[in-house]
């Protein structure tokens, strides 16, 4: 976690530097904030036996902490460290004629730097497009295979360097809506975000690849291709302000008598 909290300080500072340039107004308005959601996760196969499998529908939890750092009124950064809940499932008729559920549980820890590009509609409401890039270690998870009727009918197999790369990098991409309460004289933000995450980076382990380890796989024994993650993610930020809202005199001297 310290390594974590170090990587953290260094993605904000940058943005912090870049808010001093826009003066005193933008630097009060840093806030810091929590957000949790849901995510719709799935995996991406380039081998075609396995892409064309199904894919069930999965909900995974996520939620983390953010710094809320505007550049202007339009223009908004948030870097944020979230868990993940990442993985997928498919179930597929095996040759001896019983069904298999092969599912991937997968726990992350990820680094995001959101950019926010808004519209005001109102004083107290803000549509926004929000991209980013996301960096994230796996934590941990497990692998999952049912076959009833077969001599082993549940498998349970630990996630860890033999079955999956730990390090995700990826992007993601969406729509948000923000809206503007005023509480305990703060002005507060609460954000709905909806975004598509995409990895760039193939999950399968190198050990895999090179058959250093056997493949807990649909296809266990003939393991071609690269598999990435995917996800849709659902999310319901807070935001509090670090002071509070400034008086319609706040940048005026009272010395002008």
């Amino acid at each position: 976690m310290r390594k974590l909290a170090i990587v953290f300080c260094l993605l904000i500072l940058p943005s912090w530097s870049m808010a001093q340039w826009t003066g005193n107004k933008t630097k009060d308005n840093i806030s810091i904030g929590i957000k949790g959601g849901v995510n719709f996760p799935g995996m991406r196969y380039t081998d075609p036996h396995q892409s064309v499998l199904p894919q069930d529908t999965l909900i995974k939890p996520l939620g983390g902490v953010f710094v809320d750092i505007p550049i202007n009124q339009f223009l908004t950064i948030a870097p944020e460290v979230m868990y993940v809940g990442r993985g997928m499932r498919t179930h597929y008729k095996h040759y001896s004629n019983n069904t298999i559920i092969y599912g991937i549980q997968a726990n992350y820890v990820d680094l995001r730097i959101p950019v926010m590009l808004g519209i005001e509609v109102t004083s107290w409401f803000q549509p926004y497009l929000v991209v980013g890039p996301d960096a994230g270690y796996c934590l941990g998870g497990k692998i999952q295979i049912d076959q009833a009727g077969m001599p082993n009918p549940e498998i349970s197999v630990p996630l860890g360097k033999a079955n999956i790369t730990p390090w995700y990098l990826g992007t993601f991409g969406g729509l948000g809506l923000r809206f503007f309460p005023t509480i305990n004289e703060k002005r507060a933000q609460i954000k709905l975000d909806a975004v598509y995450n995409y990895s760039f980076m193939d999950s399968f382990s190198p050990m895999e690849h090179n058959e250093t380890s056997q493949a807990q796989n649909v296809n266990a024994y003939n393991l071609t291709g690269e598999r990435f993650p995917r996800g849709i993610e659902v999310t319901l930020g807070v935001v509090i302000p670090l002071i509070r809202e400034k008086d319609a005199c706040y940048g005026f001297s009272r010395n002008y008598y």
